[in-house]
């Protein structure tokens, strides 16, 4: 289930714009498996964007950054909404198979995850269990759905998550985000690129 339930927004995510790319950027490293952590996270501060960059900083993503922070210790708005968006770009062209398969399979059942990737279930639990190296294009999958799933879990619980890919969409004529991604797909191919542009229009929704 989705852990990010923002109640509290401290300075500097205290402007809409600042807020809603923050969330955005917290939701899609937890999607990818980057913030397994025990708790809820439910305030937005600079502590918590602090070990956001290095928990992303441990798998190679993001590094600057954490020197950034580390010379600023209170970054302004502009700083901050650039620092978001650099990061967020970091997360979007970085895959992680081994913490996304754990970050995914958290907000998707096994079975659909499976599905979608287009692999047997057993082989899906074994890259899950790390005892297979995940292949190539699996991962290419994998961090595919982990970006959409990031994108979408904002709107949706993990029940609401399974059933927006199984729902169809006039925008995909009238098929299902799940019926797009079946067999070897390839995430650059169009059927896809459209499924991740329905879920980014909704991330990108204030009201989500």
């Amino acid at each position: 289930m989705p852990s990010v339930q923002i109640r509290s927004v401290c300075s500097p995510f205290d402007s809409p714009a600042a807020a809603h790319l923050a969330v955005a950027v917290v939701v899609r490293a937890e999607a990818m498996g980057l913030l397994l952590w025990p708790e809820t996270i439910e305030v937005l501060d600079m502590p918590l964007f602090r070990r956001l960059v290095e928990a992303t900083a441990r798998e190679g993503i993001g590094n600057d950054l954490l020197a950034d922070l580390a010379a600023s210790s209170s970054p302004d708005q502009r700083q901050l909404l650039d620092a978001l968006a650099q990061l967020n770009e970091a997360l979007e062209s970085s895959p992680t198979p081994a913490c996304e398969w754990h970050g995914v399979v958290r907000l998707l059942d096994r079975g659909t995850l499976a599905r979608l990737l287009g692999i047997p279930y057993n082989c899906m639990l074994r890259y899950l269990s790390g005892s297979s190296a995940t292949p190539d294009e699996i991962a290419a999958r994998l961090h595919f759905l982990a970006l959409v799933v990031g994108d979408i879990a904002g709107a949706y619980n993990g029940f609401g998550i399974c059933r927006w890919f199984k729902r169809p969409r006039k925008l995909l004529s009238n098929r299902s985000p799940s019926e797009i991604l079946s067999g070897e797909w390839q995430p650059e191919a169009r059927g896809p690129q459209q499924v991740r542009g329905l879920a980014a229009a909704l991330a990108s929704s204030p009201a989500t």
